[in-house]
C-alpha cells in the first residue's frame, strides 16, 4: 500500500505543478502614455526641421483620430498607447500608438533666376503607428515620404516599417523598461540618433532634394554628417499592467492535485 501511495502522491503532485506551469502567469497591458521630446533638437531650434502632427499631405476627415499631440511651445509629442508586449529574452516593455501621426518635414525658399521668392517648397516624412521599445530603446514607426509645395505635395515614397531613431545609451531610468508592480517606464536620457536603417532615407528625403543630390556625406560640417550624429530628442514610455488569471480549468487542475495530496497526507498519518 504504501509504495502504490507513493505513487499516487506523486502523480498528485506532479498534476498539480504540471498545471501551474502550463499556463504561467503573463502581463496584460491596461494603458500607457509616452512622447517624443524634440524640444531641443539644432534643427528644429534652427527652424530647419519642423513637426507637426497636423496633417499636410492629407485631409484630416480622411484619417482616423491621430492619438499623438504636438506642442510647439515645448517640442513634445504626446502619445497614447493602445497596446504593448513583454520580451520573452529579457522582459522589458515596448509601447505602440496606432494611429498615431507625427509629421517631419523641412522647408526650403524657392527663388527665381532673377532673385525673386517662388513657392515654399516641402520636403516631409510621416511616422505612423510610433512604437516605443524600452528593450532596445528605440523608437519604430511606418515611415512614409512626400515632396512639393505647402500647398501641394505628393507621394514619394512608402519606405515599411522602420526602426527610425536608436537610443545613445540603455534605458536607466524608471524601471528601466521591466514591469514593477504593475508599471513599467523608462526613457531615452542619453537622446536618440538616427537609426543606421532609417538615417540614409529619412536625411535624403528632408533635405536631399533642396540640399544638393546626392549628399555629401564628407563633409565633417555637411548636413548629411551632422544630421547623422546628432541628438535629435529623447523618448520616453509608462505604462500599467496587470498579472493574468489562470483560466478556471487550470485552477480546478491545481486544486484537485493539492486536494489529493491533502487527503493521502491525512491517511498516512493514521
Amino acid at each position: 500500500m504504501s509504495i502504490a501511495r507513493n505513487i499516487i502522491c506523486t502523480l498528485a503532485i506532479g498534476f498539480s505543478m504540471g498545471s501551474a506551469f502550463a499556463a504561467p502567469t503573463s502581463e496584460s497591458f491596461v494603458s500607457g502614455t509616452g512622447t517624443l521630446d524634440f524640444h531641443d533638437n539644432a534643427f528644429r531650434v534652427n527652424q530647419l526641421l519642423w513637426v507637426s502632427t497636423k496633417s499636410r499631405i492629407a485631409a484630416p476627415a480622411s484619417l482616423p483620430p491621430n492619438t499623438a499631440l504636438y506642442s510647439p511651445s515645448t517640442g513634445t509629442v504626446a502619445l497614447s498607447f493602445d497596446g504593448a508586449s513583454i520580451s520573452g529574452v529579457d522582459g522589458k516593455a515596448s509601447f505602440n500608438a496606432a494611429n498615431s501621426h507625427v509629421e517631419l518635414y523641412s522647408l526650403f525658399q524657392m527663388e527665381d533666376e532673377n532673385g525673386d521668392p517662388l513657392a515654399t517648397s516641402l520636403n516631409l516624412i510621416t511616422l505612423e503607428n510610433i512604437t516605443i521599445d524600452l528593450s532596445d530603446a528605440s523608437v519604430s514607426a511606418n515611415v512614409i515620404s512626400y515632396a512639393g509645395t505647402t500647398t501641394s505635395a505628393t507621394l514619394v515614397s512608402d519606405h515599411g516599417r522602420l526602426k527610425v531613431f536608436q537610443g545613445m545609451a540603455p534605458i536607466t531610468d524608471g524601471t528601466q523598461g521591466l514591469v514593477v508592480n504593475g508599471q513599467a517606464s523608462g526613457s531615452t536620457v542619453g537622446g536618440l540618433m538616427l537609426a543606421p536603417e532609417a538615417r540614409d532615407i529619412v536625411i535624403n528625403a528632408l533635405y536631399g532634394a533642396n540640399w544638393g543630390t546626392p549628399l555629401d556625406t564628407e563633409n565633417p560640417s555637411g548636413i548629411y554628417h551632422v544630421a547623422s550624429t546628432m541628438n535629435w530628442g529623447t523618448a520616453s514610455a509608462s505604462g500599467t499592467f496587470t498579472s493574468a488569471v489562470p483560466e478556471t480549468s487550470t485552477q480546478w487542475m491545481m486544486f484537485t492535485g493539492l486536494l489529493g495530496l491533502f487527503a493521502f497526507s491525512r491517511r498516512s498519518r493514521r
